[in-house]
């Protein structure tokens, strides 16, 4: 390669017939300046860095403009160009008009202005495919205003049928930031169409957040990047954008939409601006897509093709496809598919077994004790039974040869017929389960059908209860804040526990709130209890002794401050960590402190601090 750093001054000596101005960009091997010539003012674009690949995409670039696409409304076209046999001694060059830059043009400009200005590119690009000709090169600093259109320039490594075919294997090809994955990987046999298209989403983005460079990989209306979190809250709709941009930036690119789709769906957004019913419907249907990375407790579908995506899904995993069916019994489920004419779907157990239920709904339960509790219903309606000899209370046992076509079991001695699959047909309405090996419900399930039993609702009340229980059993809880009257501005920085830890406190709580009791029980009798003294009692006094040897000095200073706050003796919550620090340096009075268990001070102490003690499991 022969490289060369020419000044503008050698440059202008070369080309006497322009006379150079400003430099108007440059490149890794190109050069462009405004210039003065006889046609009045253009751009002239300079090869500096040439080798015969480079100079052949140089020629290329020049022979599409000027063949495929001359005199179209969305190039910026070619006027004169000089592309020597040998580059020695002479700079190859094309001039073409001077046009604006794209951000220079839309600087200022509205959403739906930006939105118009990609539904023109959009448009070429889609002229472009047309021809067979793939840009690989689409960015914004590509991209130019020119005689009231929005154009595209700079086709340096543009694909077309008279091209060089320049591309090796694994040379990446596209714009930095701007190019699709496969483009890095294979461009030599990666869809260039698909890429431009990927390539143009970038930029619909950077456009519309005035960004100067786009985000990685696809896009997410979820992710940080997303036009709900960099748009300002005005009246655009944006949401059919989310699609398109997710859509556009899907990492297969046969996923990815036509030029002709994009520009569609540009108008389409266009039309909503306009049309507030159609707006609000589909800023509604955006919320609804976002909700589904909101933590849920149930989610259904109803659709048949719907569930039996889902089902899919559930199936990948042989650990996670469990079916259980409402009669009793279970298999698990290799795979799912739509059946008689989508009134029925098709529940593959492997080895030429299967399941044909009537979908109602199917039911995804999340529950608190997380995944290893989590299940999913599937609610089927009644089918009009065959009336074969081979059936039980639920299905029938049938040979399936197509998904409108059954018969009967044959006789035990008579042949069965080739491809044919062997079904449970069931005609009575029912719910089945599917539900994870290692999880809780394939553990207490004994193949009796209990979920069926129970029904949606009351199955997932009884594991709620059983969670519940548990949780009230062990005794575990927390400290919730709660809505109450103040007569002055609350501290927003004072914490209740700092050096007492929430397993302690319940124990010091329990023994507090269990000494009240025995305080109670004993008020009419407190002389004789001194007389003759209870052997509880004197557990309990000796359970605090001992709990109260166990705690650190900062533990212990920090219980004296939260029991005199308690009691009223420190009026204000910002108090209680300094009073809690002097504590612990003094002198440990335990049988004091001993003394004031059983009058309830530590759960007055919560309350005075605007708390609730609530068991773990009632979240609210």
């Amino acid at each position: 390669m022969t490289l060369k750093a020419l000044k503008k001054r050698q440059l202008q000596e070369m080309t006497p017939k322009f006379k150079l101005g400003k430099q108007l960009g440059a490149g890794g091997n190109a050069v462009v300046y405004a210039a003065q010539s006889g046609s009045g003012s253009v751009a002239v674009k300079f090869l500096l860095n040439t080798d015969a690949k480079r100079y052949d995409r140089f020629r290329d670039e020049v022979l599409v403009v000027n063949t495929s696409l001359i005199e179209t409304d969305f190039v910026v076209p070619v006027i004169e160009h000089d592309l020597p046999a040998t580059w020695d001694t002479k700079v190859p060059w094309y001039s073409m008009p001077i046009a604006t830059p794209l951000r220079e043009h839309l600087k200022g400009a509205s959403k739906p202005e930006l939105v118009s200005a990609l539904v023109q590119l959009a448009d070429g690009l889609t002229y472009l495919h047309g021809c067979k000709i793939a840009h690989r090169d689409i960015k914004p600093e590509n991209l130019f205003f020119f005689k009231n259109t929005f154009r595209y320039a700079d086709f340096g490594i543009a694909k077309f049928p008279e091209s060089a075919g320049l591309t090796t294997a694994m040379e990446p090809m596209g714009p930095q930031g701007y190019i699709a994955d496969e483009m890095m990987r294979d461009s030599a046999s990666a869809d260039p169409f698909k890429a431009d298209v990927f390539s143009l989403a970038k930029t619909l983005w950077g456009l519309l957040t005035d960004q100067p460079f786009p985000f990685q990989g696809q896009y997410s209306r979820r992710g940080r990047y997303s036009l709900d979190r960099l748009l300002p809250r005005d009246s655009f709709v944006h949401e059919p954008l989310d699609d398109l941009l997710e859509c556009a930036t899907d990492s297969i690119p046969s996923s990815r939409p036509t030029a002709r789709e994009f520009a569609q769906t540009l108008r389409d957004v266009l039309t909503a601006q306009k049309n507030f019913g159609l707006s609000n419907s589909l800023q509604w249907a955006g919320a609804e897509a976002l909700t589904f990375s909101v933590p849920f407790t149930r989610m259904e579908w109803t659709d048949p093709i719907a569930i039996v995506e889902v089902v899919k899904i559930l199936s990948r995993r042989e650990s996670l496809n469990h079916f259980f069916f409402p009669g009793g019994g279970g298999m698990d489920i290799d795979d799912a598919e739509l059946t008689e004419g989508g009134a029925g779907i098709l529940l593959w157990h492997g080895e030429g077994m299967a399941t044909v239920i009537n979908p109602i709904r199917l039911t995804l339960e999340r529950l608190d004790a997380g995944p290893r509790a989590s299940y999913a219903t599937l609610d089927s309606a009644a089918f009009e039974p065959f009336g074969v000899w081979e059936k039980d209370e639920w299905s029938e046992e049938l040979l399936r040869y197509d998904e409108y076509n059954y018969t009967a079991l044959p006789s035990d001695d008579a042949p069965w017929p080739g491809n044919v699959a062997r079904v449970s047909r069931y005609f009575k309405p029912g719910m089945f389960i599917i539900a994870p090996k290692g999880g809780i419900y394939n553990r207490i399930d004994t193949y009796q059908g209990k979920g069926n039993a129970l029904g949606r609702n009351e199955l997932r009340a009884f594991f709620e209860r059983a969670f519940k229980k548990k949780h009230q059993g062990s005794g575990t809880f927390s400290l919730r804040r709660t809505v109450r009257l103040v007569t002055q501005p609350p501290s927003k920085h004072s914490t209740f526990l700092h050096h007492i830890d929430l397993g302690t406190f319940e124990r010091l709580l329990a023994l507090d709130e269990s000494i009240e009791k025995l305080r109670d029980s004993d008020r009419e009798v407190s002389i004789e209890r001194f007389l003759d003294p209870n052997p509880e009692w004197d557990a309990k006094q000796n359970e605090a002794h001992q709990l109260l040897l166990a705690l650190s000095d900062e533990q212990f200073g920090e219980l004296m401050a939260l029991i005199q706050f308690g009691r009223g003796a420190i009026g204000d919550p910002d108090d209680i960590s300094p009073f809690s620090a002097g504590a612990a340096t003094d002198s440990r009075d335990a049988p004091y402190l001993a003394g004031k268990f059983g009058n309830g001070y530590l759960l007055r102490a919560v309350k005075r601090f605007g708390l609730i003690v609530e068991p773990k499991g009632n979240n609210v």
